[in-house]
């Protein structure tokens, strides 16, 4: 009987260890991939190109680097670089497939048809008339640069997005040119349901790894933050009730409730107005933001974007009202007149608005307050 107990209380002994190795081999790698799953990875800068004057390295998963046209391994009506280039940097990643997203990369062109520093830095990207000039440059003793903001690209139901860089390099007397591309296709064009949509904030993170990657671009000799940036009033931060809202290509999309699938959408309207609205004698801008969301109600905010030498800084919003018909924003004498038209007092939000407002707003110290 002993040896039988024995050998019984073994077989269990066994039988629990076999188990436990089967959860721990099974169940448990799950649980970890689950996890792992939930949270990005950061990019890793592991590929690295140079010409011996500068160098561009780039995360070799998420982009593809071509020499050429047919190098280039994705394919869509809008190409990630334009055919003038000697390397391109094209996203191959496959985070957006099923939405109306087409492309994206980084041309990088050596312009050795401009030849001086003045030419360089000034001479407006293709396409685009001499009135064009550069948003924001940067010099120092090595090297100077300047940037384009905003050098998109539109046909047929499709459009791009994107900024163009350029680097004078002195002691070479040698330019380059970056110019950076998101490539999208209108998600109207699509019958409802058939795609997703590629939402403001996919735009925003891809928009963060091309930033990074140009961010990245340095000398031989080993200097970095080569380029002049400029925030674009597009996609500058403004304060709306309190919250912090930065706009991408003129759209934000935030949470309206942590953990559930409802958004509040933060739109550029329009109605823009340019003058100098703080004495510093640069051109500034007021326009009108929408934000919904999710329910019937639409409403109307102006805002000021201040300029400066590195870009534009947003302000407050102030409250204009909820589905109110928005006429035209004026700047006289320092002072933003928005026009619009509201209903009366008492009548139901499917009245038609009718009644005239003018409102009257500055900027007074660090913020747009209202005329009384």
């Amino acid at each position: 009987m002993d040896s039988k107990k024995t050998f019984t209380i073994s077989a269990v002994v066994i039988v629990v260890i076999l188990g436990l190795l089967f959860w721990k081999l099974s169940i448990k790698p799950e649980i970890q991939n689950n996890i792992a799953s939930s949270t990005p990875s950061a990019l890793v800068f592991d590929q690295s190109v140079s010409d011996g004057i500068i160098k561009i390295v780039y995360p070799a998963n998420e982009f593809g680097l071509a020499l050429n046209k047919t190098q280039i391994l994705v394919n869509s009506y809008i190409p990630p670089c334009n055919e003038n280039f000697n390397y391109c940097l094209y996203y191959n990643g496959n985070e957006y497939q099923g939405t109306n997203f087409e492309s994206a990369g980084i041309r990088i062109q050596k312009r050795a048809d401009l030849v001086n520093e003045r030419l360089c830095l000034n001479t407006p990207p293709s396409g685009f008339d001499a009135s064009m000039t550069p948003d924001a440059t940067k010099a120092v003793d090595k090297y100077s640069s300047s940037v384009f903001s905003n050098v998109g690209d539109a046909a047929a139901g499709h459009y791009a997005v994107g900024s163009l860089y350029r680097l004078y390099v002195k002691i070479n007397a040698s330019c380059y040119e970056f110019e950076t591309r998101i490539g999208q296709t209108q998600f109207a064009n699509y019958p409802a349901g058939a795609i997703k949509e590629f939402t403001a904030t996919q735009m925003k993170n891809l928009q963060s790894e091309l930033t990074q990657i140009i961010e990245q671009i340095s000398l031989s000799s080993g200097e970095k933050n080569l380029l002049a940036t400029f925030t674009d009033y597009k996609n500058a931060t403004y304060s709306i009730d309190g919250q912090s809202v930065t706009l991408l290509n003129g759209q934000a999309e935030n949470v309206t409730v942590p953990g559930s699938a409802s958004k509040t959408v933060t739109q550029y309207f329009g109605n823009e107005a340019t003058g100098d609205l703080n004495g510093d004698g640069l051109s500034d801008v007021a326009f009108i933001l929408t934000q919904n969301s999710g329910g019937s109600g639409t409403f109307y905010y102006a805002v000021i974007a201040l300029k400066t030498d590195s870009g534009y800084q947003g302000s407050n919003a102030i409250f204009l009202g909820d589905r109110i018909a928005p006429q035209t924003t004026e700047i006289k004498n320092g002072e933003v007149i928005v026009n619009y038209a509201d209903r009366k007092i008492g009548e139901p939000m499917t009245a038609k608005p009718s009644v005239g407002i003018s409102k009257y707003l500055k900027i007074q110290g660090n913020s747009l307050v209202e005329v009384k």
